[in-house]
This record gives structure tokens, sequence and C-alpha cells, in this order.
């Protein structure tokens, strides 16, 4: 069987303690018991369930999988430790390989740059490597310690999703309600902040996007494996995650349009403003026009201009230019240009 070979390297406990995070034995009831690093070789000897939590950040990680599991293969090995996180599942070495996307929850992240859980699974063995803190292991661990976890290793991957799907869910929510006040106020914000807001949310949107689709094939992968060892239930939770990170898709999909549709009200509410303010002034500048010219025309310092020595003319003069400026106004107001 996978991993219980009669040869096991052995190592001290500074070897291998550092890569690993947490090792845990599942008691199939939910609850699990932690191993301590020294007896990792022999339980994985046993007919127990493992779970071998690593830290991808150790330089020590790849040794310590290679030495604790000799028979995976360097492909595996390699994959685990591969920073080409892009979500994917595939069959190894009799067991699964996976990758898992999640939000980034971490203090001063932003949660749509999404951490990856790399995972390796079969019948008896779990193994995760991460590099970043991933709440939903948290969640797992928390549930287990109240023996409320999973039972077998598919059950693990199953409610380990679950945890994925609940702190999206719950970023997502954040998202669309974003989506929703900006809808609201779009046309009465400042436009700069509504179009750096919109700026924001179509990036956020395209994060998950391109992080959560891929997802889909994974899950959809699970649910169509032909290892034996995952059965009919496991099927149909693994199809429920299939849908529900199908519905998640969906749902940025319209957002994304939603905020484009944003994004296009708000281009042409300000580019009617332009227009008003420009038409504005191209209504002034023909007023004055006129007034320009003959003010200029009777402005030159020439001899023989009319009126020049009637203290009256200045008088005669600015009573037409306000005549002629009045009779515009009436001509564009007649022909309802303003």
């Amino acid at each position: 069987m996978l991993f219980r070979s009669e040869y096991v390297h052995q190592m001290t406990t500074t070897d291998y303690q550092k890569p690993i995070i947490s090792a845990l034995v599942l008691d199939g009831m939910g609850g699990a018991t932690e191993i301590p690093p020294p007896e990792l070789p022999a339980k994985l000897q046993s007919s127990q369930i493992i779970w071998i939590h690593l830290d991808l950040a150790s330089s020590q990680t790849q040794e310590t999988i290679e030495n604790l599991f000799p028979n995976l293969s360097c492909s595996t090995i390699s994959a685990l430790l591969s920073e080409d996180v892009r979500g994917r599942a595939v069959v190894r070495d009799e067991g699964i390989l996976a990758v898992i996307r999640g939000a980034n929850l971490s203090a001063g992240e932003h949660p749509e740059h999404m951490i990856s859980l790399r995972c390796f699974f079969n019948k008896s063995v779990i193994i995760t490597v991460r590099r970043y803190k991933i709440f939903a292991v948290e969640d797992l661990k928390r549930a287990l310690k109240e023996n409320e976890g999973p039972k077998n290793t598919v059950e693990l991957i199953t409610q380990l999703s679950k945890f994925f799907i609940k702190n999206l869910i719950r970023e997502l929510d954040k998202l669309e309600d974003q989506i929703d006040f900006l809808e609201d106020i779009i046309l009465d914000q400042n436009s700069n902040s509504s179009r750096e807001s919109i700026l924001q949310i179509r990036r956020s949107v395209h994060h998950f996007l391109r992080h959560l689709e891929p997802q889909i094939d994974v899950y959809n992968f699970f649910e169509q494996s032909s290892l034996s060892w995952i059965d009919q239930k496991s099927r149909i939770q693994f199809h429920d995650l299939h849908h529900e990170f199908s519905r998640m898709v969906s749902n940025l999909k319209s957002w994304r349009e939603r905020s484009k549709l944003m994004q296009d009200e708000l281009a042409n509410s300000l580019s009617k403003k332009l227009d008003e303010k420009l038409y504005l002034l191209a209504v002034l500048s023909a007023i004055f026009l006129p007034l320009g010219f003959m003010t200029g025309l009777f402005g030159i310092n020439l001899g023989g201009i009319p009126g020049s020595d009637e203290p009256w003319a200045f008088w005669t003069f600015t009573c037409l230019i306000l005549s002629l400026a009045a009779l515009e106004i009436y001509i564009f107001k007649l022909r309802r240009w303003f």
C-alpha cells in the first residue's frame, strides 16, 4: 500500500519539526490527536488516517516529504512544492493531487488575492502544503478538537472546502454590498471617488474570477473520479461543492457586468455635464462675439470715429451694445438654444 513501505528514513526531531505545522491522526469519529514528530514514521506505517500540514516557506519541506513518503513520485512532490498554483486536480500515485483556493483573510491583505492550498490525498493519508496562513485549515482543526470533524480523508477535503466556501461567501457578500451601495449613489457622489471605487470593484471581481473559475473543474474532477475509495455520499458532496463554486462564479460575472454598466453610466453622466458646460460656453461666446467686434471697431485710435467729439457718444454706444446683447439673448431663447 502506498506510504506503507518497510523502509522509512529515520530523522531526528529537528530535521522535520520546522516544516511540519501540524500532524494529526483521525480517530474515525470526528476527532483527531496530535502526533509528536518523532512518532510520525511509525504512525505512517499503521492503518490509521494521517493528516500532515506542511509549511512551504521552510527550506526543509521537500526533504521532509521525501523522507516521510519515499514512494511518492518526484512529479507529485514537485507539484506540492510548485509556485504555479492555478487550480487543478489530477490522479497521481493512487491518490488525487489538487490545488484549492481560498480568500486571503490575513490582516492588511486583500481577500481577492487568493491563497492556495496544495494537497494530496488517498484513502489513508492527506498531505497539505501552504505558504501563507489559511483560516479554513484553522477552522477544520477546531472542528476536530470538538469531535465535529471529518472521519476519513475524503470527508476532510469536503469539510475543508466548505470552510473555504464559508469564508469566500462572507467576502463576496461584502463585495456585493459595495456594488449595491455604489449603484444607489453613483450620480450623487464625487466623480473621482466613484471612478476609483468602481475600478477597485472591477479589479476585485477580476481577481476572484481568475482564481475561482478553475475551482469548478477541480470539484467536477473530484465528483467524476473513478477511484474506488470515493463513495457515492462523497460524490454528492463534491457535486454540491461544484454547484456552489459555479454559483459564485456566475454571481461574479453578473457583478462584472453591473460594474461595467456603472462605469458606463458614470462616464455618460460626466460627458453630459461636460457637454452642458461647453454648450453654455459656446452660447456666451456667440453673444459676446459681435459685442467684441463692435467694441474693437470703435476702439481703434484713428481719426474719423463717429461721435468722438460728442459728450453723449459713450452712453449712446453703451445703450447700443446692451440692446444688441438683449436682442441676441431674445433670439437664442426664441430658438431654444439655451
